[in-house]
């Protein structure tokens, strides 16, 4: 992602604010199954807890 750095907070889909991006606008743009993005994505990030 352009402009995207180490510590930025930013969501794949879901709502922030007033904005929303679904999965299937997700699987649209990327051309790709939500499934198999949602499998790369575990396999390939720490997960962090945020309360």
């Amino acid at each position: 992602m352009k402009g995207v750095t180490p510590g930025d907070e930013v969501v794949f889909f879901g709502k922030q604010g007033n904005a929303e991006i679904t999965a299937t606008e997700v699987e649209d743009i990327s051309g790709a199954l939500f499934t198999e993005m949602s499998i790369l994505w575990g396999a390939t990030n720490k997960r962090v807890l945020v309360d």
